[in-house]
């Protein structure tokens, strides 16, 4: 009786862990940091200001993605109208981490000293990174800054998971 039980549960939980990884599931990209105090001041930057991002997407996803959903972007505080076009998440041999492309023409590129990956392939990686966050104005001046960016299954997701893996005692 043991060993059905026990071969019951094993095969729920298999079946569970298939079932999640197929499912489709909100990544909240949250990332916090300060501009050099060289950094120009322009729409979305100001020497030694603070800038902050979040957004989610899904995974998997398409690379580059358009499917981006509550974008917030500010500086020193405030909220800046700008609206996210894309996410590009690019592979360890082009220095890795992503891109956020602004509908002001800008594009944001973060990267990490260990050009780390998060999803180039479509499926993104959740976690913790130390960034560097750069983008060029026109006549190649370049405005850079320093930060953290976060990649956390979004909270809906967890909730999810939990009464699958809780409330489900058919599985």
């Amino acid at each position: 009786m043991r060993s059905k039980l026990f071969s019951t549960m094993l095969v729920a939980a298999a079946l569970l862990v298939g079932a999640l990884s197929q499912a489709s599931a909100a990544i909240l990209y949250t990332g916090s940091g300060v501009w050099d105090a060289q950094a120009p001041t322009t729409s979305f930057s100001q020497g030694g200001g603070s800038w902050s991002f979040s957004f989610e997407l899904d995974s998997p996803t398409s690379n580059p993605s358009n499917a981006a959903s509550n974008f917030q972007f500010a500086l020193n505080g405030g909220s800046l109208a700008f609206s996210l076009l894309s996410v590009t998440f690019y592979p360890t041999d082009q220095f890795g981490m992503f891109k956020l492309s602004l509908n002001n023409g800008v594009d944001l590129n973060f990267y990490d000293s260990s050009n780390t990956d998060i999803g180039s392939n479509g499926v993104l990686k959740t976690g913790q990174w130390n960034v560097e966050i750069e983008s060029f104005l026109l006549g190649e001046t370049r405005v850079h800054g320093t930060g953290v960016v976060a990649a956390v299954p979004e909270p809906s997701t967890w909730a999810m998971m939990i009464r699958a893996t809780w409330l489900r005692p058919d599985l």
